[in-house]
């Protein structure tokens, strides 16, 4: 029940991304990113990639993206946040979320843990931008008995 309200901000971010095939960039002309390595490969958002400081309610951040050709979705929640700083996964408030093969048969889901191995430093962010840096450790919790990935490298930033 914890996270019912993350769930809801992954469907409102991310479910934007399951439109049909073919369906481009609404960022195209924008330098908006969201960049990671996923246990030291790189991975790159292509669509859909959004960010905001207390659009849904106060003091809560969200940044997502998605990378259309391998349907793999990231996406970082945290509430209580008042602004730039360092925010570490150490409540029950804060969540980062790593889907792999989204749509298909093989489907996974990694998540952050309430022991604070995932780091989000935000530099700027208000209701229609958002930029920083993230780090951690996201363990499987769909698709698998035990596994992580490590995240290192996050970058984002987005505009509206």
């Amino acid at each position: 029940m914890k996270y019912t309200f993350f769930t809801l901000c992954l469907l409102l971010l991310c479910g934007a991304g399951c439109g049909k095939d073919g369906d481009t960039n609404p960022n195209t002309n924008k330098t908006n990113y969201l960049t990671m390595k996923v246990n030291g490969q790189e991975w790159k958002a292509d669509a859909k990639i959004a960010g905001s400081l207390g659009v849904l309610r106060d003091g809560e951040f969200v940044i997502g993206g998605e990378l259309i050709g391998q349907n793999d979705d990231m996406t970082i929640v945290f509430e209580n946040v008042t602004g730039p700083g360092t925010y570490r996964t150490d409540d029950e408030y804060s969540i980062a979320q790593f889907w792999q093969n989204a749509d298909g048969a093989d489907i996974k889901l990694y998540q952050s843990q309430q022991d604070g191995k995932f780091t989000l430093n935000i530099t700027r962010a208000d209701r229609t931008s958002a930029e920083g840096t993230f780090s951690g450790t996201l363990d499987i919790v769909i698709g698998g008995t035990q596994g992580s990935v490590i995240i290192t490298d996050g970058k984002f930033k987005y505009d509206q």
